[in-house]
């Protein structure tokens, strides 16, 4: 097992093996509107604890829950530390203690990053007033917290794409197909350890636009109806009727300051069908897979649908939404169906019936541009691409 129990505190190396240890520092303070300072004679009455040590948080019911009491009503506050991500959940309160219904760790972060899998994790207790902080060591991780599937706030969380690798096994990703301009340079689409939001990568757009079209590339699904291609209708991504302003894609994006830098979101929508051109029943599509796959890897092989089988995009509707990237460091990018434009070049998914129709959509694409000034060094990473239904992404 690797060793994670040492830890630098102050100008020293304290090493510890232990479960829960106290060290001294400069005397803990807080700000918020109500603050009780431990008094003379503060003592704790049970000690910091955790309910477990080792954690599943893909699991139904995670149950890591912290607990401690004192003789005293103070400030305080729990912070749980991922040692491999950074990642970081804090808890506060002024009592005289917490349990674990108070303090539950769902394994969710503040912010960014997330906790990863196989991590150790350390706990700490802060009292206002007192200078010493108390440990909870050796926590650790099996699997990390995946909002995939899940449904929080009524907000329906699918992971579209984690960007981990190519072959993630996440649900239809889009980073399977790449493509990049061959006239620009210094050309760099690659998964990446640098910055990361999810696991331990994210995915890396880099481009000069040296041809002025303000395209360096992008990525989509392998196949433009991989949203369809799914073993059972329990499996499919987004609800018939749901409509354009209640339907989000949200996706991490990370500014690193080059100027002119925008990721476009492109969504397609399966529009031409003579079968399949008036009912609003995506499972059509599931139970004609097999159809579909031939029609894909096999052209001209398969029964119905009888009109183009393969998405093929000049007869059918793409929608587009561009993002700058005016910030630095990372941000949640959430936006509506509603507010993507329609495709304008006939032959890039702009011949559909131009109708948003959510329960059309069979797949979707990321790009990098040089925008709104074309001829640019362009330079971005995206993490952890989602599709709500009810709202934004919840963290």
């Amino acid at each position: 097992m690797k060793n994670k129990n040492i830890y630098m505190l102050g100008a020293g190396l304290l090493v510890f093996a232990a479960t829960t240890f106290i060290s001294s520092c400069k005397r803990n303070k807080f700000a918020g509107p109500e603050l009780a300072t431990a008094k003379e004679g503060f003592a704790l009455t049970s000690s910091f604890s955790s309910t477990s040590d080792l954690l599943s948080f893909n699991s139904a019911d995670p149950t890591l829950g912290f607990s401690a009491s004192f003789n005293q009503k103070v400030t305080w506050k729990v912070i749980v530390e991922g040692l491999n991500s950074g990642a970081k959940k804090s808890f506060s309160g002024t009592t005289t203690g917490f349990d674990e219904t108070t303090v539950l760790f769902d394994g969710r972060a503040n912010g960014v990053p997330f906790f990863q899998s196989d991590e150790y994790m350390r706990a700490m207790l802060l009292v206002e007033g007192i200078k010493d902080t108390m440990f909870i060591d050796s926590l650790e991780t099996v699997k990390a917290y995946t909002y995939h599937k899940k449904t929080r706030n009524g907000v329906k969380h699918v992971l579209v794409d984690d960007f981990e690798s190519t072959s993630s096994g996440k649900y239809a990703p889009v980073s399977l197909a790449i493509a990049t301009d061959a006239l620009d340079s210094d050309i760099d689409f690659i998964a990446d350890t640098n910055y990361f939001v999810d696991g331990f990568r994210s995915y890396k757009m880099l481009g000069r636009d040296d041809n002025n079209n303000g395209w360096s590339g992008g990525m989509n699904s392998e196949n433009l109806i991989d949203f369809y291609l799914v073993q059972d209708t329990s499996q499919l991504l987004i609800d018939s009727g749901i409509k354009p302003e209640d339907l989000y894609f949200n996706m991490y994006v990370y500014g690193t300051g080059k100027s002119n830098t925008t990721v476009e979101f492109k969504v397609y929508e399966f529009d031409h069908d003579s079968i399949y051109i008036s009912s609003e029943d995506s499972t059509y599509y599931v139970n004609n897979r097999q159809d579909m796959k031939n029609a894909i890897f096999q052209p001209g092989v398969g029964g119905p649908p009888t009109a183009k089988q393969a998405y093929d995009q000049t007869i059918n509707d793409g929608w587009i939404y561009d993002q700058e990237v005016t910030w630095t460091g990372w941000k949640l990018v959430s936006v509506p169906y509603s507010q993507f434009r329609a495709a304008n070049d006939l032959a890039m998914g702009g011949n559909g019936d131009r109708v948003k129709e959510s329960w059309r959509i069979c797949g979707m694409a990321v790009s990098l541009l040089s925008y709104p000034t074309t001829g640019m060094l362009t330079e971005t990473y995206i993490d952890y691409l989602t599709i709500t239904q009810g709202g934004r992404f919840q963290q």
